[in-house]
């Protein structure tokens, strides 16, 4: 059983990415005209050929960064997985999921390990979409049932 939870990225982080694409694409289209510039003038032009590849490399990690990102639920193991970064969490080691209601924010607490093999309390944030909040978090208890799952600042008569 796998199941994966893209991660939902919030406004600050989607208009970042824009902006950096806007700025890669405006980059790109100087570079040109640079280029074309310094081929007719015959000048070197190998920054601009070096530069236009680095924007056009950075331009196409921001899909790849978008649609890399996600919450998987595996058999063995829980995986972080943020484009080529993974950090992977034992089902044992899950504590608790808290979601507040106001603030649309679920947190996961879970044991690490330092390299003295102390265990250590952490906290994750998981930006999941709400309408999967309760699946993502009943596929988390079906691997570990003693994770507890808590609403705060929700009101009584809802």
């Amino acid at each position: 059983m796998n199941n994966k939870y893209k991660i939902k990225f919030n406004y600050k982080i989607n208009i970042t990415l824009a902006l950096v694409a806007i700025i890669c694409i405006v980059g790109i289209i100087c570079n040109g005209i640079f280029l074309s510039n310094a081929i007719k003038d015959e000048i070197p032009f190998t920054a601009y050929i070096v530069s236009m590849i680095l924007l056009v490399l950075l331009l196409i990690f921001i899909p790849v960064f978008l649609f890399a990102s996600y919450y998987n639920i595996q058999k063995e193991k829980f995986i972080i997985c943020m484009c080529f970064y993974k950090k992977k969490i034992e089902y044992s080691d899950l504590l608790n999921i808290r979601h507040d209601y106001k603030s649309k924010q679920t947190i996961i607490y879970y044991y690490t390990y330092n390299k003295q093999g102390e265990q250590l309390v952490t906290m994750l944030y998981v930006n999941i979409n709400e309408k999967y909040l309760d699946n993502f978090v009943n596929d988390l208890k079906d691997k570990n049932n003693m994770i507890i799952y808590d609403i705060f600042n929700k009101e009584e008569n809802e």
